[in-house]
Order: C-alpha cells, then sequence, then structure tokens
C-alpha cells in the first residue's frame, strides 16, 4: 500500500468459534469494532458475549485460524471494512469454585 493511500479500519466482525473438528459452536456479531487491533492468525482470542443481568453469559476463547475482510460501502458511499474471525476453541482449565452452604 502506498503511504498517501488511504486506510480503513475494521468497522465490524463476525466471530466464528470452531471445536476441533471444524464445526461451528458458537458466533457472534461485532457492529463496533472500531478501534480495536486486529488479530494476527496464531493468536489466541478471549470474547465475553451475553448478558450479566439475564445470567445468558458466555466466554469463548480461541486461537485465530482465519481471517477474512469484505470492503463494503454505505448508502453515502463510504467505505467499511467488515472482517471475519475464524477461531478454533481452547479448552478452558480454569476450576470455579463451589460455594458450601451456610446452614
Amino acid at each position: 500500500m502506498r503511504a498517501d493511500s488511504p486506510t480503513v479500519a475494521v468497522c465490524g466482525a463476525w466471530l466464528e468459534f470452531l471445536d476441533s473438528e471444524g464445526n461451528t459452536l458458537a458466533e457472534h456479531v461485532v457492529d463496533d469494532w472500531n478501534g480495536r487491533r486486529v488479530p494476527d492468525p496464531g493468536e489466541q482470542v478471549l470474547w465475553n458475549a451475553g448478558d450479566k443481568k439475564s445470567g445468558q453469559w458466555r466466554e469463548c476463547r480461541g486461537v485465530v485460524v482465519a481471517r477474512h475482510f469484505d470492503l463494503q460501502h454505505t448508502c453515502e458511499g463510504e467505505p467499511q471494512l467488515w472482517m471475519r474471525l475464524v477461531m478454533r476453541v481452547v479448552p478452558t482449565t480454569r476450576r470455579y469454585a463451589v460455594p458450601f452452604s451456610r446452614n
């Protein structure tokens, strides 16, 4: 890319988490990616999705296996760069403490 070429930041992302056999376990669309760094293949990514208030909260950890970029344009003609980030899920080794009854 030339030094005087305009740059376009990633504005949104489609995150896809795969199991060890390549099956999709979870997908998530992020429409406010602005300002975040784009992870490289081989990097580990931690993503929290859901709503803590409702208890529907999920933590996904994966290693980036592929990135795909798609340049689109708004109705006004402004460029928007969208990214598809494909990650293989990394099993978590975190152990959660089980609370004891106070009875």
